[in-house]
């Protein structure tokens, strides 16, 4: 009993540790795709010919 008492205060640990570092990776994500929204808003207002080429380099990936 002792035995599963430790492994589920361990298993717990590690929950927390992989939800620490989820909620960082999606702190950095979030932020960085709504630049590159932004900036692939702006090319498509002021440049179209220039996004076009972007989506279908990005298409190509």
């Amino acid at each position: 009993m002792f035995k599963t008492v430790i492994v589920l205060g361990v298993l717990a640990l590690l929950a927390i540790f992989a939800l620490k570092l989820l909620f960082v990776l999606l702190g950095f994500a979030i932020p960085v795709l709504l630049l590159g929204f932004l900036i692939y808003g702006v090319l498509v207002v002021f440049a179209p010919e220039k996004a076009a080429r972007l989506k279908a380099r990005i298409a190509e990936i």
